[in-house]
């Protein structure tokens, strides 16, 4: 494969545009000081992993040497990954604006693939194709990945790498058959967890390392003399500042953005390398919203929900939308508690939760399937680590729409942490039930295989069921499709959300 120049890449770069992120409009692409040092470690090594800050123009820089790849190499396949669908398709799409904007100049024209209008995929004239990937979906949740395989990639372009779910498996699936010589670029933020994106950056054999420190954006900048001589010095002295101008930008966002969260704001804009990683230890959710729900036996009520009394004397609960179980496992000898939690799949609210430190394995699969009968939801999600696989095999063999969870270090991080965002934005209520694992968790540092890693320390049975519940609503979200019918009943739910009675059974 045809390797470019740094001369022609810049030529071709004066003819583009980007949205300037200060002035909010169109502009020639002139690279930054950052981009410029990506783009030549780009020309000069086949494997390179970036450290940086957000928002220092690392993807953009990317996709345009995509761009140029594409145009040298005919027939050529790309991959760009990201995170989440609409990172990965507006990439490629920016790569589209550019090829038809400057079409004419380099000879290359630039069409849509399929229906879809987001340009999952692009193809050019003389072959080659740039693959929007993305990283986080529910394809990605075992050791196997099946991202990327039918292709041979002649350039891989991995964004915000340490935000993936199976970062290893994927990072696997697209190298495994790539086409010999093919550039791999890694490039993300920072998170204290000790994932794939931490290990390849610490040992680093055979990869270029650029970290791009804060103090080199220029549009992280501010009048100088808006931080006073001891805040300057103190700065200096804690994190190293170099930039007067820049550290009064960083200590004006760390007070008006970031509420006064300096491991964040190191973590986001680090000035150091080290910085990048920072974490504080202690409690792990620190803002909730309290709830008194309605107690039911074990049962906890968020919301009423109309009930309806079936021919059999069994109930039936219509929810207005349809619902999905998360599901936490013990062995109900007084310790761990055995969790449900019942949760919207469009609205993502909490509906009911269940938990209890003393029903045995068999006693809770009973207790499910009668939930499961009463609530007829789309998806139970049961974590099969240890106890929960008898939990699993108890609903699989009654018919119930069951999925698993199979819980390891990195997905539990990824999984809790959009817990946490959801707790603390009030999405989901605290009750007593959950606000005592709230007041109770905190994260701190463990060695684990000789690794530090960040791990949760606490009771998490319902927090865990909720985040299981709500994993699965992130891989499935809703589209208004008619509800399924309930295996274990066979009742319509489409007929049952009709139905409306002021009755309150417990389950």
């Amino acid at each position: 494969m045809q390797r470019p120049a740094l001369a022609p890449a810049l030529r071709l770069a004066a003819l583009l545009t980007v949205l300037h992120q200060e002035k909010a409009e169109y502009l020639p692409l002139v690279l930054n000081a950052e981009q410029r040092i990506v783009l030549d470690a780009l020309l000069r090594s086949d494997r390179v992993i970036v450290l940086k800050g957000r928002q220092q123009g690392v993807s953009t820089v990317a996709v345009f040497f995509a761009f140029v790849w594409a145009i040298l190499n005919p027939g050529v396949f790309i991959a760009v990954v990201a995170d989440v669908a609409d990172k990965a398709e507006g990439l490629v799409a920016k790569v589209q604006g550019w090829a038809s904007k400057v079409g004419g100049a380099v000879g290359v024209e630039v069409s849509l693939l399929g229906e879809d209008p987001s340009a999952k995929r692009i193809r050019f004239p003389n072959g080659a194709e740039i693959h929007a990937i993305t990283a986080n979906t529910k394809d990605v949740g075992s050791d196997e990945v099946k991202a990327g395989r039918s292709f041979s990639y002649g350039l891989i372009i991995l964004s915000e790498f340490a935000y993936y779910t199976r970062a290893a498996a994927l990072m696997a699936s697209l190298t495994s058959s790539a086409l010999k010589g093919a550039p791999v670029l890694i490039e993300s933020t920072a998170t204290p967890a000790k994932n794939r994106f931490r290990e390849i950056w610490d040992a680093g054999e055979g990869w270029e390392h650029v970290f791009l420190s804060v103090e080199l954006h220029e549009a992280y900048r501010h009048d100088p003399q808006t931080i006073s001589d001891e805040r300057w010095a103190e700065l200096q002295d804690k994190y190293k500042f170099t930039r007067r101008d820049t550290a009064a930008w960083w200590d004006w966002k760390l007070r008006v953005d970031m509420g006064g969260d300096v491991h964040r704001m190191l973590r986001e804009y680090p000035v150091l390398e080290e910085q990048a990683f920072s974490f504080a230890e202690g409690r792990w959710i620190y803002t909730f919203t309290p709830a008194e729900p309605r107690f039911d036996g074990e049962w906890f009520w968020y919301v009423d929900v109309p009930l309806a009394e079936n021919e059999d004397g069994s109930k039936t609960y219509a929810a207005g939308e349809p619902v999905v179980f998360g599901v936490d496992t013990a062995h109900g000898v007084g310790e761990d508690a055995s969790s449900i939690s019942i949760r919207g799949q469009r609205t993502r609210r909490v509906f009911a939760t269940f938990k209890a430190n003393d029903v045995g394995t068999t006693q809770f699969a009973a207790k499910l399937k009668a939930a499961i009968r009463a609530w007829a939801p789309v998806a139970v999600v049961v974590e099969d680590n240890g106890i929960g696989g008898a939990t699993y095999d108890a609903l699989a063999s009654a018919g119930a729409p069951v999925h698993r969870q199979h819980s390891e270090h990195v997905e539990k991080w990824n999984r809790m942490m959009a817990l946490r965002s959801e707790i603390g934005s009030g999405v989901i209520p605290a009750g007593p039930e959950l606000r005592h694992e709230i007041e109770h968790s905190v994260q701190k540092t463990k060695v684990v295989d000789g690794r530090v890693v960040v791990v949760f320390d606490g009771p998490d049975d319902l927090l865990n069921a909720h985040s299981f519940a709500g994993k699965w609503i992130d891989e499935n979200p809703f589209r208004g499709r008619a509800p399924a019918l309930n295996p274990l009943t066979h009742i319509d739910q489409k007929a049952r959300l009709k139905q409306r009675a002021k009755a309150r059974v417990r389950l």
